[in-house]
């Protein structure tokens, strides 16, 4: 298969590229770290290409379009790019909202304008999304948002493409041992996050990935439209 992975230089993205290619797919894959990138892609040099792109970019759409194909038609699409920064509304920085949306929502439209087009007809789109677009909880409101914005949007998307075969999925995830939770800057929310996560144990990257690549596993006729993916003791 031919798989396109948008954020994948580190944690769930990085997880799937390494493990595609292992499984003898083809895979171009995208994200802002070029170091990482490269050095992905030079470990597997046959069957990977990578293509250092910020998602908020003017001309993402553009770069997206010309460089995914690089191995013929595209089978499956993931769209794992997403940030969060955690603070309460009142101290939140304007900036960090801002790039919230652009890469957790506005990204996302910006992937479905560039490939959605280059699946091939039985293929798939995967977006992953949070816990946090049911769930919201104190200090990250704007995080929250951005991602029932993608769930939205993901959701109309399936429904217009069930005439075409391609399948949709939105993948809502708990809590995952990933370096996400390192751009919380607020003291206070840093120290009651750290709390909450010693509540549950986070799921391993390789499980994650394992539970994804499943869910191109399936017949054709059927589509896995949501699915939650928890730690078992992780309450919300």
């Amino acid at each position: 298969m031919n798989i396109i992975v948008i954020g994948g230089t580190s944690g769930i993205g990085e997880g799937l590229v390494r493990k595609f290619s292992e499984l003898g797919n083809n895979v171009v894959f995208y994200g802002r770290n070029a170091n990482k990138g490269n050095q992905i892609q030079s470990s597997n040099p046959g069957n990977i290409k990578f293509f250092c792109l910020d998602i908020r970019d003017d001309n993402a759409i553009q770069v997206l379009g010309e460089t995914a194909p690089s191995f013929g038609k595209v089978d499956a699409v993931f769209y794992v790019s997403g940030v969060m920064y955690l603070s309460y509304i009142m101290d939140f920085e304007i900036d960090d909202w801002v790039e919230m949306v652009d890469v957790n929502y506005v990204g996302l439209l910006k992937a479905i304008k560039a490939l959605f087009n280059k699946l091939s007809p039985a293929g798939s789109f995967i977006n992953l999304s949070s816990v946090a677009a049911l769930s919201p909880a104190v200090g990250n409101a704007a995080y929250a948002a951005s991602k029932v914005a993608s769930d939205i949007v993901i959701d109309s998307l399936r429904k217009e493409a069930i005439k075409s075969g391609i399948k949709v999925c939105n993948v809502h995830l708990g809590g995952v041992d990933t370096d996400i939770n390192t751009k919380i800057r607020n003291p206070l929310i840093r120290k009651t996050i750290s709390l909450r996560t010693k509540t549950y144990t986070p799921l391993k990257v390789d499980d994650v990935v394992r539970c994804l690549i499943e869910i191109l596993n399936q017949p054709a006729s059927l589509n896995i439209a949501n699915q939650f993916i928890t730690p078992i003791d992780q309450p919300d």
